[in-house]
């Protein structure tokens, strides 16, 4: 591998998040089509799983969506049952979105299936590939930023 080779290093990067597009929609895919979710909707109730409570502000902050894209998508979670929003108990102007108790068990364990791939991958490498990982990943999400 020439670091040099400006071509050989856009074309190396890019086929590596292809790769990783990839390994993600085919585990994706499969999960969506068996309980009717879109990958939005699940990513979501991932983040209320990991912290409940949180304002539509701090989701679509944590998701990189839009207000309104994420407005729209709890709308709909709210319509089947999935989230529930409250007034915040503090400040009557604030709505925190929660998950529902019967969402939370399936998502958690549906999120771990949609990872599988990763958790494997990261499971089987060394301490020191690890640390390149986390190295390369944080260096390339702060540049694409």
């Amino acid at each position: 591998m020439d670091i040099n080779d400006n071509e050989f290093v856009e074309k190396f990067i890019v086929d590596s998040v292809r790769l990783i597009k990839k390994t993600s929609d085919t585990f994706t895919k499969s999960i969506t089509l068996n309980i009717g979710f879109t990958i939005p909707q699940l990513n979501v109730m991932r983040e209320l799983v990991t912290e409940d409570g949180l304002s539509l502000k701090e989701l679509s902050k944590r998701l990189n969506l839009s207000h309104s894209t994420v407005s729209g998508i709890i709308d709909r979670l709210e319509t089947r049952g999935t989230v529930i929003r409250r007034q915040d108990t503090c400040d009557g102007r604030f709505t925190q979105i929660f998950i529902s108790e019967k969402t939370n068990n399936y998502i958690k364990n549906t999120m771990n299936k949609m990872y599988t791939p990763f958790i494997n991958a990261i499971q089987s490498a060394l301490p020191e590939e690890k640390e390149k990982i986390l190295e390369g990943l944080s260096i390339f999400c702060r540049l694409l930023k």
